[in-house]
């Protein structure tokens, strides 16, 4: 048990040492950036981050509960740029200067080297005569195919390398790169590639504007807008969708209509069988001094049968009664109740 709890207590030490590195690391590389930029930084909140560095023991709770406040403070300063971001720069400034000429970044200096290749392969492609601008899969076959295959595959690599690149290189520049989301940007890099294929390959859109190299003007475009073609894809699975079940739906509308149609009538009969009933019971009712249990009566006829009240009241009155026997009341009575 003592073991157990010496080894807890020396990973909950590292823990916060490394927790305490991370964030004077951070503030430190946020106070040289606020002053290289010209920020407003008290010489108080200076003061304090020296005496951090500065100090030799390892940081206690209260070593942590003052260098937060330090970093919330210069986190203030800096904003809208992150801390995280402005420590992956700094730590990027050490690296030689010809690996630092392709990007501040590994994510940039990563879609510079896919956007080269992809030009490089775009041109070099160009000055073959298999590659004119035109697929045709009934005609063409074997290294001709090929080739133009690969044309498109390398123009809609480059709209996709211009797209990562383009929205890397402005999260970049004001500080809000975040590295957790490197792996997105190579994820849309490829669906850029599927996405000029598709639209160049399977969409057919014809435009004189585009002249011959048509299908790899429809690549690049692709490559650089992948939300667009999904959304002409969904819209002719739309499309598809209607004009196969269109038949389903007019069916499936015929029966509801039919079956409400039935609900009605069926409704309707009920209300005159019990409209009926209701009058053979103000009939009997007839003799019976009761002026608010007529009326009631007859406001319930009037709203089963559709017919105003008073009709009602003077068509009940005027028509004569068929004689019955004690019986037949009794029994009526009895049913009634």
């Amino acid at each position: 048990m003592k073991k157990d709890e010496s080894g807890t207590e020396c990973e909950a030490a590292a823990l916060l040492d490394q927790l305490r590195r991370g964030l004077l690391a951070e503030a430190e590389a946020m106070a040289e950036t606020a002053l290289a930029e010209g920020k407003d930084v008290s010489p108080p909140l200076m003061t304090s981050l020296q005496t951090l560095l500065t100090s030799a023991p390892p940081g206690t709770t209260a070593d942590l509960g003052e260098l937060s406040r330090i970093h919330q403070a210069f986190a203030r300063i800096v904003h809208p740029a992150t801390p995280r971001a402005i420590l992956l720069l700094k730590q990027e400034r050490r690296r030689a200067w010809f690996i630092r000429l392709l990007g501040p970044v590994s994510l940039i200096r990563g879609l510079v080297i896919a956007a080269v290749i992809s030009v490089a392969l775009w041109i070099g492609l160009s000055l073959t005569q298999a590659a004119d601008g035109t697929v045709n899969w009934t005609c063409d076959y074997g290294i001709k195919l090929l080739i133009e295959e690969l044309h498109l595959l390398a123009a809609a690599g480059v709209g996709a390398a211009f797209a990562g690149l383009f929205q890397a290189s402005r999260f970049v520049t004001r500080g809000l790169y975040d590295p957790k989301y490197a792996s997105s940007y190579w994820v849309r890099f490829v669906l850029g590639i599927v996405a000029g294929m598709i639209l160049a390959l399977l969409i057919p859109i014809q435009s004189e504007a585009l002249g011959d190299m048509g299908a790899p003007v429809l690549a690049m475009l692709g490559g650089f807008s992948v939300a667009v073609v999904y959304r002409i894809l969904k819209r002719l699975v739309s499309t598809v969708e209607a004009l196969i079940g269109g038949d389903l739906d007019a069916r499936a509308n015929a029966a509801i209509e039919t079956e409400q149609a039935r609900m009605s009538e069926a409704l309707g009969r009920d209300r005159i069988r019990l409209g009926g009933a209701l009058l053979k019971v103000q009939g009997q009712l007839g003799r019976i001094e009761n002026e608010e249990a007529r009326k009631l009566l007859e406001t319930l006829i009037s709203d089963l049968l559709g017919t105003p009240s008073a009709g009602g009241s003077e068509s009940s009155s005027a028509s004569p009664r068929e004689p019955a026997d004690e019986s037949q009341e009794e029994e009526q009575t009895e049913e009634s109740g």
